[in-house]
């Protein structure tokens, strides 16, 4: 079963579990006054995958002795490597910052380039356009937000949190 409660909705409605697995379901009656969400998949595999990049560096720096021109390599070339490899992990781990607060006040969207605190009264429309990986706000002036941090991969967590986003949007949007 999905867990369409990943986008962590605050006071969200009886129904689908709103919490992370394991957690009671809320019981409150009425619209979500807050709306927060994580790419939750995105956040597993970037995970997995710079542990695997920082075991690789340590194995390749430990059974390096040689390069291909068959000079020996000393001390700083094998930090050199495992220093490459933290990096890479550290650069893939950047994946997992994307995140999304919204609430009466406006949206907060933290994308991997930094953080926008975007008013109510400039969103037009939350959508997810055909093939997007994500959703975005469109702004007046026909200008986009994209929202890394609900990924169409999470699925139902993802009707979730743009349904909720859609609420707030109708409840403290600007009229039309």
């Amino acid at each position: 079963m999905t867990d369409p409660g990943r986008a962590e909705r605050a006071g969200a409605p009886a129904g689908p579990p709103a919490e992370p697995a394991g957690s009671p379901p809320t019981a409150s009656a009425g619209p979500a006054s807050e709306v927060r969400a994580r790419p939750e998949r995105l956040r597993r595999w970037s995970a997995l995958v710079a542990g695997a990049l920082v075991l690789i560096s340590v194995v390749v720096t430990l059974v390096s002795s040689r390069a291909s021109n068959g000079e020996r390599f000393g001390a700083a070339d094998r930090i050199a490597l495992f220093g490459i490899g933290l990096l890479l992990a550290v650069a893939v781990l950047q994946l997992r910052r994307p995140t999304l607060v919204a609430d009466r006040r406006g949206l907060r969207v933290r994308n991997l380039g930094g953080e926008r605190v975007v008013p109510w009264q400039l969103v037009r429309a939350v959508s997810v356009p055909g093939r997007a990986l994500w959703a975005q706000l469109d702004l007046v002036e026909d200008e986009t937000v994209p929202l890394l941090a609900v990924q169409v991969a999470d699925g139902a967590r993802t009707v979730a949190t743009v349904r909720a986003l859609r609420d707030l949007l109708a409840r403290y949007g600007a009229t039309q």
